[in-house]
């Protein structure tokens, strides 16, 4: 029979944690589910108490030499289940690579704000890796705690191009690789020379042979469109001016 929640607050962690450890069992009340995105996490199923025992990272207990050799024949994603701790001044690892059906390897990590730390526990001379609550856990929450100071590439800031070429509606119209269309407007304002001369911001000059075409009055007379006209109304003014004198 599991214990109450009254009882389990009383229970001394280390204890708890010894007596799990020696069982080579993950403790009841945990259980292993599919996020957001299809990601896979683990949840407390009844919650938990501050400091209180939760999982144990369990995989195989590995030298610091024989690290740097797996990690030579490890693709990047079985990378994230090694961790690095020290006992008895040694420079140790767990390496949770192979999949064992335990519950401890699933937990996510969470740099910002996690629930749980993770912590060396010893039993019976043996070093264990054990996660205990932060803070009180709530029913469903899940269980996070921060893997380390790597930069783990899921930590990595995402820039706005990267997101629209991962076709993220929002991030696209602000960014260089879609950059939304300028209209010539704008462009002109902008002091974009090659626009210039086609907007309505800085319209470009018309000639008087364009306006003589066009059929404005003022622009006649003196254009190279109508030069036979020209020349007609300028012997009768000359004409004129004869007659009067």
């Amino acid at each position: 029979m599991s214990a109450t929640r009254s009882q389990r607050a009383k229970r001394n962690p280390k204890h708890d944690a010894s007596y799990y450890c020696s069982l080579g069992e993950d403790k009841e009340g945990f259980d292993e589910n599919t996020l957001i995105h299809l990601k896979v996490g683990v949840c407390s199923v009844a919650g938990a108490f501050k400091k209180e025992i939760l999982i144990e990272y369990r995989g195989e207990v590995i030298s610091r030499k024989e690290q740097e050799n797996r990690l030579k024949i490890y693709h990047d994603a079985l990378k994230a289940f090694m961790f690095d701790f020290k006992f008895n001044g040694q420079q140790l690892c767990v390496d949770a690579a192979r999949e064992d059906g335990s519950l401890g390897r699933l937990v996510n990590d969470e740099e910002m704000n996690p629930n749980s730390k993770l912590k060396v526990t010893r039993v019976d001379g043996r070093p264990h890796l054990c996660l205990f609550a932060l803070k009180d856990i709530g029913p469903g929450e899940e269980i996070t705690y921060i893997y380390g100071d790597s930069d783990w590439p899921w930590r990595r800031k995402i820039s706005k191009d990267e997101l629209c070429q991962a076709v993220d509606v929002d991030a696209c119209g602000s960014c260089s690789t879609n950059p939304p269309e300028i209209s010539k407007d704008e462009r002109c304002q902008a002091g974009d020379v090659d626009t210039c001369g086609s907007c309505s911001t800085n319209p470009p000059e018309i000639s008087k042979d364009e306006l003589c075409q066009a059929g404005e009055v003022d622009a006649c007379r003196t254009c190279s469109t109508n030069p036979a006209e020209h020349k007609v109304n300028t012997e009768m003014v000359r004409g004129k001016n004869s007659t009067e004198n």
